[in-house]
Order: C-alpha cells, then sequence, then structure tokens
C-alpha cells in the first residue's frame, strides 16, 4: 500500500510539474498563437525539457540534488498562474492518473526495462555524458526523449515507482492532439483532416 501510495504521489507532482511548464509557454504565446492548446505547448515544453536535461548532462550527472532543485523552481513557476489555470492544471494531472491506473492494469512489464531501460536512466543520473560512454549516442529520438525525463524526475524514495509515467503522460498529450484535430476536423467539414485524426487515434489507442 505504501509503494502504491508513493507511485500516485510522485506521479501527480511530475504530472502537474509538466502542465505548469506547459500552462506557463502557453500563457506566453497564446496571444500570437491562438489556435495552440495546453496540450500542445506542455509537449513543446516536455520536448525543450529533455534537451535541456541533454546539455547540462555534459556538464553534470542528473542526480537527485539537481533534479531537486529543478524540481522545486518548475513548481515555484505556479505563482505566475491564476487560480483559473492552476485549477485546470490539478484536474488534467488528476484525469492523466486515473488514465495511468487503467493501463497499468492492462500493462505488462517489459523484459527489456532492466537490461535496457533502467540502466540507461541510472548512467544519466550517475555520470555526466563523456565521449565513449553509451548515454551519447545518435538516437535522440523518442527513446532517448522519455528517458532523459525519467532520469530528471529522479526523486529519492519515490523515482522506482515512475518508470512508466512518462510514457503515460506522453501516451495521453499525443491523443489529446489527435483528439482536438479531430473535433476541428468536423466543425469546419474538413472530412479529411477528421479522418485522418481519427485513424491515428485508433492506431495510437490500439497500440
Amino acid at each position: 500500500m505504501q509503494d502504491y501510495s508513493y507511485f500516485l504521489i510522485g506521479s501527480f507532482i511530475i504530472y502537474t510539474n509538466y502542465f505548469i511548464l506547459g500552462s506557463i509557454l502557453h500563457k506566453k504565446i497564446i496571444n500570437k498563437i491562438n489556435y495552440i492548446s495546453l496540450n500542445e505547448t506542455t509537449l513543446i515544453s516536455l520536448i525543450s525539457l529533455s534537451i535541456f536535461g541533454f546539455i547540462l548532462n555534459f556538464i553534470f550527472s542528473l542526480n537527485e540534488i539537481l533534479n531537486i532543485v529543478i524540481l522545486i523552481f518548475n513548481l515555484f513557476l505556479f505563482t505566475f498562474l491564476d487560480k483559473k489555470n492552476l485549477s485546470k492544471i490539478l484536474k488534467k494531472s488528476f484525469l492523466y492518473i486515473l488514465i495511468l491506473i487503467l493501463v497499468i492494469t492492462f500493462s505488462r512489464n517489459p523484459e527489456d526495462t532492466n537490461l535496457y531501460h533502467n540502466s540507461y536512466i541510472a548512467l544519466i543520473n550517475n555520470d555526466k555524458i563523456s565521449f565513449g560512454i553509451s548515454n551519447l549516442h545518435f538516437r535522440f529520438g523518442h527513446t532517448a526523449f522519455i528517458q532523459y525525463l525519467s532520469a530528471l524526475s529522479y526523486i529519492p524514495k519515490i523515482s522506482e515507482y515512475l518508470i512508466i509515467i512518462q510514457n503515460n503522460f506522453f501516451y495521453c498529450l499525443i491523443l489529446s492532439i489527435f483528439y482536438k484535430y479531430f473535433k476541428i476536423g468536423l466543425l469546419k467539414k474538413d472530412y479529411f483532416l477528421s479522418s485522418f485524426n481519427a485513424l491515428a487515434l485508433i492506431f495510437f489507442t490500439l497500440k
């Protein structure tokens, strides 16, 4: 029961942190690009955060002290949000937690988790990038993107329970963005747009 509590509390903290970053970015650019949503700015902020972690890893290991400082700084940004935006963030975080609980109910533990993913994240947490060490490679795509988010989310005591939460958050964001454009396509009677996004939603949901 204690392990499950750590899992839920840690997930809620990390998800809220991600949405705060997205909301700050959304507040900055909404006047220039009025059709962009919070989910889209959150996705942009996550990509930026992972790139920031990658660059920082050339200088420091992404250890627990550094990560806690980054986390506290990010959470402190909520003071720049109004009550309406903060309430929206908390509701979305809670919704994503509910989806996470549903996902883990039907998920399995991948065979390569401890062989590759966990060991790679541990390497990022313990060592800065040095040429010749395997934490520098040419595949800075989806996998490394998620792993850098996991490494930056390392929190003592509870991080061992949070290995899959970045995947779930990313998954929910992508589905939300496709769903948004599916609705836009229907409203504008752009059936090609709505059909494409409907197929994408079905594919990602089944995946």
